[in-house]
């Protein structure tokens, strides 16, 4: 797995949780 494949799914790892959680986490 190169990295670019890896920061891509971190990416929509981290989108697919503001999704799930938009405000909770600010708080």
């Amino acid at each position: 797995m190169n990295d670019f494949v890896t920061i891509t799914y971190l990416n929509e790892l981290l989108l697919t949780l503001s999704n799930l959680l938009p405000f909770e986490i600010v708080f």
